[in-house]
């Protein structure tokens, strides 16, 4: 009697059998279980969960580098043709398919431990991401990949993100500055190139400001504008005691009084012509002209300081 030998497996038809056993579970009474089956059940599923991932790393970086889903298949990348057959998020798919070029060629301690179950696919994802985050020496990289895997173990992937960016605060602590640094410079950036201004007639009277720009240009338009939108205290050239504004609306917006200009005397008879002064945002208003000292031939200054106000005359051409 002839035997008929067996056909050497396939990698699908592998697969397609450990698929078949799965379905044996199917249709279970879990409710007739013992716990301790049902707790061991699970940890076994994500030990097949971790094995799946290991050679699905395998896979995805071999038809990869044959472009396959591009020449064969059609897709713009293995990216996109994954995405489409596992059904996850493009960023999800891209993620997977760089991640499992990096830990098939560079960290192949995390492809093995992956490989065995000792660690999920979600701790293997943040060992690979952390060690991108670390200085390119080799040597550095491959104890940082060492040390996470040793304590993956024992800290769930939340805690081991966690442990990650402590690693590499540690290795190299002016990275996060020179991240902040580069964040500014692209806010900056867009800041500066986001900046408007627009005036709009609003049809009754007034108008409507809209507009944008950078810290910078906020400073400076307070800077110019706060002066003129509320009154500023008078002095008394005598007591040098504050007054209120006697200035109105228009006089502290610019406005050209219609008296102007105007002709005052000087002590000699000669008449001087003087326009009268322009709004100023300073605090200290123009007073009236008087006569300056005997024989000096000079007046007091409409416009003056605090200190030539209260105590002294100052000459002024005639």
């Amino acid at each position: 009697m002839a035997i008929t030998p067996l056909p050497n497996p396939t990698p699908p038809g592998v697969v397609g059998s450990a698929c078949a056993e799965i379905d044996l579970l199917s249709g279970q009474f879990w409710a007739a279980r013992d716990s301790g089956e049902l707790v061991e059940t699970v940890v076994e599923l994500q030990r097949l969960k971790a094995k799946a991932a290991a050679l699905e790393a395998e896979l995805l970086t071999e038809i990869d580098a044959r472009h396959t889903a591009k020449q064969d298949l059609g897709w713009g990348s293995t990216a996109d043709w994954y995405t489409h057959t596992a059904g996850t998020s493009r960023r999800a798919g891209r993620r997977t398919v760089h991640h499992a070029a990096i830990m098939v060629t560079e960290r192949t301690a995390t492809h093995d431990a992956l490989r065995a179950g000792a660690v999920s696919p979600a701790q293997a994802a943040i060992v690979l991401d952390a060690c991108e985050q670390l200085p390119h020496a080799a040597d550095v990289r491959d104890r940082g990949e060492a040390f996470l895997l040793d304590h993956a173990g024992r800290l769930n992937a939340s805690d081991l993100h966690r442990a990650g960016r402590h690693l590499a605060a540690v290795i190299d602590p002016d990275r996060d500055e020179r991240k902040a640094e580069q964040a500014l410079d692209r806010e900056d950036r867009a800041a500066h190139l986001g900046r408007f201004l627009t005036i709009t007639d609003d049809g009754a009277g007034g108008v409507r400001l809209k507009g944008r720009g950078t810290t910078e240009d906020a400073a400076w338009l307070r800077a110019a504008l706060l002066p003129l939108t509320k009154p500023v205290a008078a002095m008394d050239p005598v007591t040098c005691a504050e007054q209120p504004d006697p200035r109105d609306h228009g006089a502290r917006c610019g406005t050209p009084s219609p008296s102007s200009p105007t002709t005052r005397s000087t002590p000699s008879g000669s008449p001087t012509a003087t326009a009268p002064a322009p709004a100023s945002p300073s605090r200290f208003p123009p007073t009236s002209s008087a006569a300056g000292p005997p024989g000096s031939g000079s007046a007091r200054t409409a416009w003056t300081s605090p200190g030539l106000q209260c105590a002294g005359w100052r000459v002024m051409p005639t």
